[in-house]
């Protein structure tokens, strides 16, 4: 089975050993194809990283102000916190002198 095959193959391709204007035409038209679709490719694969890279540079932006503002927001809690530490603290004081 296996040598069919080979033979098949090797009458295909020797039949079809041909060399004509119609054929080198339609090889280059297919080469130019080959070329502009890899063009194409490159070009997206270049726009795309370009934006890839914007959006990261996004993200990295916007992970920074959150971290800022949960920083803030601590910050103000604590202080919070420290305010209410000390009104209870007064009030205690003021029903239990020393």
């Amino acid at each position: 089975m296996l040598e069919n095959d080979l033979n098949r193959f090797s009458i295909w391709d020797t039949s079809n050993n041909v060399d004509t204007p119609e054929i080198r035409h339609s090889l280059t038209e297919k080469t130019q194809r080959l070329r502009q679709r890899k063009l194409e490719q490159q070009k997206l694969s270049k726009n795309f990283q370009k934006t890839l890279t914007e959006f990261q540079k996004v993200q990295r932006f916007s992970a920074e102000r959150q971290r800022e503002y949960v920083d803030k927001a601590k910050t103000h809690t604590v202080r919070n916190d420290a305010y209410e530490d000390d009104e209870i603290v007064t009030v205690f004081m003021k029903h239990n002198p020393l």
